[in-house]
């Protein structure tokens, strides 16, 4: 079989959709010459795009495209052998490659096994492998799947980064007085990045959402304020879609003042006021105070107030943050 009808063949195999027969003929033909290493190259990715195909992991487009331009780097192969072979010295050469790829016999359609003894006609060829091909055909072999996992792990890292984040924040009341825990009316929670400031309202919980991806991971300040209660401020870094703010009551209710008069408008001095086992006396203007621990606070609390003399006095009232109590002893 003459270079141009053995190219010929080969073209044939291409435009017959058998491109790995054609890469391992053409793989027997170059095996002296430099060219092997562009064949060996070709036939990996060929595998690889088959491979990535069975897997469903490559589109058909893509596939399409890549096949093509293997199919194309092939055909310009070709078409150097055959050019090379206009020369009287190399298309002896490479007339020689043919005849002992062929022998005595026409070989059409046939599957030439590269790496082993191949006999054809009465003429035995040893075909082997390169080691520069073998290399970069391990080299492949251990790449490509591990270029393809990297790969797969950065589209999700990315497809995660273009996701808004959300915060939800939750209250868990702690206050150790079981009259005032029940009290909570509502507060706002206030959340801080990147120059930012998102205010929410909350009695339970509050939802923040529409937070850039990129501030994952970062830090960022969180306020709660509400009447009655301690403010809360942390920094933490925004890594849950969830967190949980203790809060506790102030002492808000914690003192109690107020005067005593009689019926004239005069101070009551010396008269005992007493509320839950507290106790105090009036002083010289008939002024006192009284400082409740944090178990007896409460938002109304029962005062008594007694003096020799004087019909006793005792009432429920409310307890007004830094107002001052007025009570009247009538006298006996």
């Amino acid at each position: 079989m003459t270079t141009q009808k053995y190219c010929q063949h080969l073209r044939q195999l291409i435009g017959g959709d058998k491109l790995e027969e054609a890469l391992k003929a053409l793989s027997a033909l170059l095996q002296s010459s430099p060219k092997l290493d562009e064949v060996v190259l070709q036939s990996a990715r060929w595998k690889e795009v088959k491979r990535l195909i069975r897997l469903g992991q490559l589109p058909h487009e893509q596939a399409e495209v890549t096949q093509n331009k293997i199919r194309a780097g092939v055909l310009e192969l070709i078409r150097e052998v055959e050019e090379k072979a206009a020369d009287p010295e190399i298309r002896k050469e490479v007339g020689q490659h043919v005849q002992s790829i062929s022998g005595k016999n026409i070989v059409s359609g046939s599957t030439i096994q590269a790496g082993g003894n191949v006999s054809i006609g009465d003429q035995i060829q040893h075909l082997t492998e390169s080691k520069t091909s073998r290399n970069i055909r391990v080299w492949l072999f251990i790449l490509v799947p591990v270029l393809a996992i990297a790969a797969a792990v950065l589209y999700y890292r990315y497809q995660q980064m273009q996701q808004p984040l959300l915060l939800t924040v939750a209250l868990d009341n702690q206050t150790p007085n079981s009259e005032l825990d029940k009290d909570f009316g509502g507060g706002q929670v206030i959340l801080r990045y990147g120059g930012k400031a998102d205010t929410q309202a909350i009695v339970n919980e509050a939802v923040f959402k529409g937070i850039p991806a990129n501030y994952g991971g970062e830090p960022v300040q969180l306020k709660f304020d509400a009447a009655g209660f301690r403010p809360v401020d942390t920094t933490f870094a925004l890594e849950q879609e969830a967190i949980t703010l203790p809060i506790r009551r102030d002492d808000t209710y914690a003192r109690i003042t107020g005067v005593v008069t009689d019926e004239d408008g005069k101070p009551v001095p010396e008269a005992t006021v007493s509320t839950q086992r507290v106790t105090q006396q009036t002083d010289r203007q008939g002024e006192f105070t009284l400082q409740l621990p944090f178990a007896r606070q409460r938002r109304q609390q029962r005062l008594r107030v007694t003096k020799p003399g004087y019909r006793t006095w005792d009432r429920t009232e409310p307890v007004f943050p830094d107002e001052t109590i007025r009570i009247q002893l009538i006298k006996q």
